[in-house]
């Protein structure tokens, strides 16, 4: 899934369409959560890293997305395992 958003594409959708989350680029603009066969998880250090750096996030804000974006996958894919 790291093909689907190359590091231009998640400018555009930060700088362009005012995305201020992980989940917001990887969910939202990307579909990666859906239509990735990783669900967007080996995009997640490049798009968290490109948010930090716009957004003047500290390490443990981007820790904190990173975390969170892991944890909405995890809670898509339970019924899986039910």
């Amino acid at each position: 899934s790291a093909c689907l958003f190359k590091d231009d594409k998640i400018l555009f959708a930060i700088e362009e369409e005012s995305a201020s989350s992980v989940a917001d680029i990887l969910e939202r603009r990307a579909r990666a959560n859906f239509f990735a066969a990783d669900n967007g998880l080996g995009a997640l250090e490049n798009v968290a890293s490109a948010l930090s750096r716009r957004m003047g996030w500290t390490d443990e804000q981007t820790d904190q997305e990173i975390r969170l974006y892991q944890s909405r996958i995890r809670e898509d894919l339970a019924w899986r395992e039910e």
